[in-house]
């Protein structure tokens, strides 16, 4: 029984594995756009492939490219912000038609956001705050032929995005374009 299981096994895989590699096509991908933070907007890059035959695997980084400078009306205190992150996400690709695919995925973000209140009148930062935030993410790639379109969101964490923002709808979005090998 085990001699004809295993027989039957080595004869099939040549019949089979055309078939998975013809639809498996691992090419790779690089994206690269912004991320926007409350009111903070982080660059960002990402690059990913298909793993398995129809599931895209990514991981990214942003960073601030420069700070995030806003005066408090009230005190006349500036507060300076920096964020940087990493990123991945998994997708389930499906091509619609021959040119289009749609690939929704999910994903985790780590974020940190440095938030530093700086007063003019003594000359120095009067509190250093550090937010470190992982967050899950659900997005959509879309593909038309060689170039796409990337749109993450995930929620910000309510006592760091009350501190950072306190008027904001605590929702992170990062819209990247893409380019497919």
């Amino acid at each position: 029984m085990k001699i004809r299981l295993s027989a039957l096994i080595l004869c099939s895989l040549p019949t089979v594995s055309p078939v998975l590699s013809a639809t498996y096509e691992d090419a790779p991908f690089i994206s690269a756009g912004v991320t926007f933070i409350d009111d903070l907007e982080v660059a960002t890059i990402e690059l990913g492939a298909e793993v398995a035959p129809n599931i895209n695997w990514s991981i990214g980084y942003s960073s601030s490219v420069g700070e995030s400078v806003t005066e408090d009306e009230v005190t006349l205190n500036e507060t300076r912000k920096l964020s940087w992150g990493i990123h991945t996400a998994l997708g389930y690709e499906m091509k619609l038609a021959p040119y289009l695919t749609v690939t929704p995925r999910i994903g985790l973000n780590y974020n940190q956001v440095d938030v530093e209140y700086f007063d003019h009148e003594v000359g120095e930062i009067i509190e250093s705050v550090n937010h470190d935030q992982l967050a899950p993410t659900l997005g959509l790639k879309i593909d038309i032929g060689s170039l796409g379109i990337i749109s993450d969101f995930y929620k910000v964490d309510s006592e760091q995005a009350n501190k950072v923002a306190p008027d904001s709808e605590h929702i992170a979005t990062r819209i990247m374009a893409t380019y497919n090998f």
